[in-house]
């Protein structure tokens, strides 16, 4: 960016001299772009022998390219039920979680609502002489359902996400 810039040496073409000149520019706005340098007419014949790919490099490609053709081809029908098992286990695992926060969502209001209910009894005992604390025994029975229920439900949960572990290690193994 600043600075005076070397002197370029005179064996070079005037028409390269020129173009290593502005691309040692301290003026980014005086630089050639890639596309200007490459479009510069003296450089023509050397931009398209650089621009094919190398014959040995093309070469490994199509044998590479035709490979994987004939493996692909060969396996195909494997691939198609590998990816379609992978798939299927995936939406059993999203289903499985949307589920378990289901019922463990549920679990917990029903357990917090016998919470309440329990509370208002034995809140309510003293003015109804002990008569409310049937619906204390009420509210306790319903927030150990919901317990249950959420429990129950993390359970399984961890049981089936087991399972489908199992399966996505075995199809794994198919990789």
């Amino acid at each position: 960016m600043e600075g005076t810039p070397p002197r370029i040496s005179k064996r070079y073409s005037k028409n390269l001299q020129e173009l290593i000149r502005q691309m040692l520019s301290c003026d980014p706005k005086d630089r050639p772009s890639a596309d200007e340098i490459l479009a510069k007419p003296f450089l023509e014949d050397a931009v398209k022998r650089n621009k094919r790919i190398p014959a040995v490099l093309e070469q490994k490609w199509i044998e590479s390219i035709s490979t994987f053709n004939e493996a692909y081809n060969k396996h195909y029908t494997e691939f198609e039920n590998l990816f379609s098992q992978w798939g299927e286990t995936a939406d059993l695992l999203e289903e499985g979680h949307y589920k378990t926060i289901s019922a463990s969502l549920a679990g917990a209001v029903i357990g917090a609502a016998g919470g309440i209910t329990a509370l208002v009894g034995v809140i309510l005992s003293p003015f109804t002489f002990g008569g409310s604390l049937i619906v204390t025994s009420e509210g306790v029975g319903v927030g150990v359902a919901g317990g249950v229920i959420g429990a129950a439900t993390n359970i399984a949960d961890t049981v089936k996400q087991k399972e489908l572990h199992e399966i996505l290690k075995k199809l794994k193994s198919y990789i």
